[in-house]
Order: structure tokens, then sequence, then C-alpha cells
């Protein structure tokens, strides 16, 4: 029910791709504002969705915090969309370089964006580095939302099940 997209293997305007063991696929993009231009560090191949609800997560790493000069804070360090050619922008998140969040930076993490399409839709992802900070780009995770109603259902399962572990039985047990 996921489709993941590596960076390196996406277009870019911007960056170079480099080899790393913490990152899937151990590739990934890597924009340095000293040495790229603001731009793309991925975007495209265009997708067909069906109308629905979709998660769309970005693995991306932001420079550790001695790496961002004082005038940087406060700025965009990266605009991550979602596109449309029949709609435009269908959905949006943005990087902010927060003091609050700098325990984040420095280090892989997921930043989640929530795509609603109330119709088809052909869309690509997009990652647009600033230039205010460097950023690493691993991959992007497209899946459908689940349901609230199913994710409820699912922690009571997954409850249910422990308590039974916890007692003694095994999984042939609780089925």
């Amino acid at each position: 029910l996921r489709l993941r997209y590596e960076a390196e293997d996406l277009p870019h305007t911007t960056g170079e791709a480099y080899a790393a063991d913490e990152v899937s696929n151990r590739r990934a993009m890597a924009f340095n504002p000293a040495v790229h231009a603001p731009g793309y560090i991925a975007y495209g191949q265009y997708l067909e969705l069906p109308a629905g609800d979709y998660q769309v997560n970005f693995r991306m790493k932001v420079a550790d915090s001695p790496d961002i000069p004082a005038e940087a804070w406060n700025h965009i360090a990266v605009f991550l969309d979602a596109y449309s050619i029949q709609e435009g922008v269908v959905a949006e998140k943005i990087v902010r370089l927060d003091q609050q969040q700098r325990g984040q930076f420095g280090r892989h993490v997921v930043y989640s964006m929530p795509v609603s399409l109330p119709r088809p839709l052909t869309l690509e992802f997009r990652a647009q580095a600033t230039g205010y900070a460097p950023v690493s780009l691993d991959a992007i995770d497209v899946a459908p939302s689940l349901p609230a109603q199913l994710v409820e259902s699912m922690g009571v399962s997954a409850a249910r099940f422990m308590e039974k572990a916890l007692a003694g039985m095994t999984l042939e047990d609780f089925v």
C-alpha cells in the first residue's frame, strides 16, 4: 500500500547524490548552500491517485545546529509540496529553522504532509531548498491514510494481544 521514491532517483535542479550508511538504499540527495543554488532537491514521478486521503512522508535531515548561521534562524529551510498539473499545489508543508525544533536537526526524521484529494489527480511530490541550511533528502513515501476507526481498532487488538501474551497465552491461543 506504500510507494517509495528514493530521492537520488528523482529529477532535481540542485544538489547532488551522495553515499551514506544511515539512509535507505545507501544513497540520498544533499543540498549545501555553500556549493549549490536554491532549487528542487527532488521532484517528480507523476503519479495518478484516486480521490481519497494520503500521507506523504519526506525522510529528510536539516543541518546540525552549529552548521546553521545565526541569520538563518526563523527562515524557511525547505518547502515540501504535492503538485498537480491540473490544480497546482494541492498540499504543502514548510520546514522552518526554528530554535524550538533544533533537537530534530542533524539527523534524518520524517516530515509528514497530509494530502486530501476530492477527485482523482496526477501528482508529483517536491522538496525545494531555499538556501538557508544544508539539507539531505533520503526518500519520499506515499500511502493512503487509514481511517481513524481502523487505526483505533488496530490499537485495541494490539492491546488485547499484549494482555493475553502477558497472561502466558501464545498467538495461536489468541486467534
